[in-house]
């Protein structure tokens, strides 16, 4: 259907015989963007497990009624609406983070899901996902991890007799750190690009055609729950 209306071939059957306006399809598809949960995966079920056990750990109740009647898109709110104190909320998202990494092995791919992604992927589409997570939380993160990482390949370096290369492993993150500290900038958030295309480059120089991509859509200031 996609290719259809790309070439202009497909009609709107509320215009009946009228051809379509060739003008909203003469420019090459750049892109092709996912949702993650409910779109490609079904993640409900770890979700409200995850609620589940934030809430028994509060001796809040909880059940599907009462997350149906709770229910916005910002957790934040829905959680206030569920009796946990606002002060508390930060200790509230960690212990769901925890909860819902756990039980990660239940969040499935929708039948079709993957053979489709591979059938765009083969026809050399660009693939993206959607995250709902502002750049400001994420990209942190992403610096950390990135440092996080940094370190456990010292440590490597040092198991392995590399302790110049070790070394300057460490250097290199604590120097990072202090500049952070000094001057508020973050280099690794400013890698955060690293995310996609890293990847990329290692999958065309192992001959695979994946190119994925990753948006982050600044208006959504939530997250799924």
């Amino acid at each position: 259907m996609v290719r259809r209306r790309l070439q202009g071939c497909s009609r709107d059957p509320r215009r009946g015989d009228q051809p379509p306006d060739r003008r909203l399809y003469d420019r090459p598809m750049e892109a092709i963007l996912f949702d993650w949960d409910g779109t490609l995966v079904d993640s409900l079920g770890a979700f409200h497990a995850a609620n589940a056990t934030v809430m028994r750990a509060f001796g809040l109740p909880f059940d599907v009624v009462r997350y149906r009647r709770s229910y916005v898109p910002d957790w934040r709110e829905m959680y206030r609406r569920l009796g946990i104190p606002g002060d508390r909320l930060e200790e509230a998202n960690a212990l769901w983070e925890t909860a819902f990494a756990a039980d990660g092995d239940s969040v499935l791919a929708f039948a079709g899901a993957e053979t489709a992604l591979d059938r765009l992927r083969d026809a050399g589409a660009t693939l993206g996902i959607v995250t709902a997570g502002h750049r400001e939380v994420v990209e942190p993160r992403f610096a950390q991890a990135l440092g996080a990482t940094f370190l456990g390949l010292a440590a490597i370096a040092f198991l392995l007799g590399a302790a110049p290369i070790a070394w300057l492993l460490v250097a290199a993150v604590a120097a990072l750190q202090t500049l952070l500290a000094a001057t508020g900038i973050c280099v690794g958030c400013r890698l955060y690009f690293l995310r996609w295309w890293v990847p990329s480059i290692l999958a065309r120089l192992f001959g695979r055609a994946d190119r994925w991509v990753g948006v982050t859509v600044a208006p959504i200031s939530y997250a799924k729950r």
